[in-house]
């Protein structure tokens, strides 16, 4: 168990490099167990990427997606996207959609941030779903469309 100021990576990258590791949060010794966990959790993922993987808060996804190749993710991404794109070319539809999947569906936070009554968000949502033929109350579906939005957000145009 080391302490947060220690450069994990380049010690890895010193004493064992090219071996896969996963590398748990610092935190109090009472919760060492955890990162452990955590960083044997990612032993695979580190084979996979050919680097050393670290458990941090946000970064599972980035991580994930860094394993396929950007063709594949931008083919899903249209796959689970394109009935949006169809009907609305301006891409408000699909920004709200991402907004309000970002905000874990809140009405109210999502109309802040676009600066649109969150009738207006209901209503774009709403037709989303429908285009898409997803369901906001399944937590597949809603994460489907999380996942395609990310990948489009994450993506370099």
């Amino acid at each position: 168990v080391l302490g947060a100021e220690l450069d994990v990576r380049a010690v890895l990258g010193r004493f064992a490099p090219g071996r896969p590791a996963g590398i748990g949060p610092a935190g109090a010794a009472e919760a060492a167990g955890a990162s452990i966990r955590q960083a044997r959790s990612l032993l695979a993922v580190s084979r996979a990427a050919g680097q050393p993987v670290e458990a941090r808060h946000g970064t599972a996804s980035r991580l994930l997606l860094g394993l396929a190749d950007a063709r594949t993710l931008a083919g899903y991404a249209d796959a689970v996207l394109g009935p949006i794109d169809a009907a609305d070319p301006s891409g408000e539809l699909a920004a709200t959609l991402a907004t309000w999947l970002e905000t874990g569906g809140s009405w109210d936070e999502t109309s802040r941030r676009l600066d649109v009554h969150r009738h207006t968000v209901r209503n774009r949502v709403d037709k989303a779903m429908r285009l898409t033929g997803r369901r906001p109350e399944d937590g597949d579906d809603r994460f489907d469309l999380w996942l395609a939005a990310r990948i489009r957000r994450d993506s370099p145009s």
